[in-house]
């Protein structure tokens, strides 16, 4: 135990408390995200998340999963609705999961089903869909974040 720097030094700390905040945890992620079933070249979602959990937590991206704690699977595709006075109608579903290596087990996961987007064109449309996602996972953001800091991880 760690004594504290207050005036009454009433108060103590579990060091490994504070460990846990200095040292990131990291993070492999996978994500599969298509455009009316077809794969997209664009990430909206990985960079999304990534930006999310890299603003404020103690979470590092690798690109090797051997280097990992957790894994992030993204997956999302959009789907063409219905087409009414020109206006096109697309939804946008999107799962994500959060897995911890050590135990294999699932961490963490949502999903967003039928995020709609309207534009008077196919693809705007999709991106519409895609930018309110986006909206509700990062909201979601700050749920996730706080979870997967206190996963058990091999340390």
């Amino acid at each position: 135990m760690l004594p504290c720097s207050c005036p009454t030094n009433s108060l103590t700390m579990d060091a490994s408390i504070i460990k846990r905040y200095i040292r990131p945890i990291s993070i492999y992620e996978l994500s599969e995200e298509n455009f009316y079933g077809k794969p997209s070249s664009e990430k909206f979602f990985e960079q999304a998340v990534r930006k999310e959990l890299t603003l404020k937590g103690p979470f590092i991206f690798v690109k090797d999963s051997s280097k990992a704690e957790l894994f992030f699977s993204i997956t999302s595709d959009t789907r063409k609705g219905n087409q009414i006075y020109g206006q096109v109608i697309t939804f946008c579903n999107l799962n994500v999961g959060v897995y911890n290596i050590y135990s294999k087990s699932e961490e963490y996961s949502f999903s967003l089903q039928d995020i709609k987007g309207v534009q008077l064109d196919e693809r705007q449309a999709a991106i519409q869909s895609v930018q309110n996602s986006i909206k509700r996972v990062k909201s979601e953001a700050e749920t996730l974040r706080y979870s997967i800091r206190y996963f058990p991880t091999k340390r």
